[in-house]
């Protein structure tokens, strides 16, 4: 079963995966998660610069304030 659900910023500046039961799963360095874009999903991965933690994609990179995602691994789901 993948962990999947909304990216949230957590304490100490980090962002974390929840999903609606409450279960969070923080993200790191690198890690690799699918967001949804309401017309399909994008692959992106977690990167850090002066300013924070950060998503980072082939065609766009953002801060998140509130997506839905997925986390992968090795071009599985997790």
């Amino acid at each position: 079963m993948p962990i999947e659900g909304f990216v949230i910023l957590q304490r100490r500046g980090r962002y974390g995966i929840c999903n609606p039961n409450g279960n969070q799963c923080q993200l790191k360095i690198d890690d690799r998660i699918e967001v949804d874009t309401g017309k399909g999903w994008i692959e992106m991965r977690v990167g850090y610069d002066f300013e924070g933690y950060y998503l980072d994609g082939k065609e766009i990179s953002f801060y998140p304030k509130m997506v839905y995602a997925r986390l992968v691994e090795n071009g599985k789901e997790k």
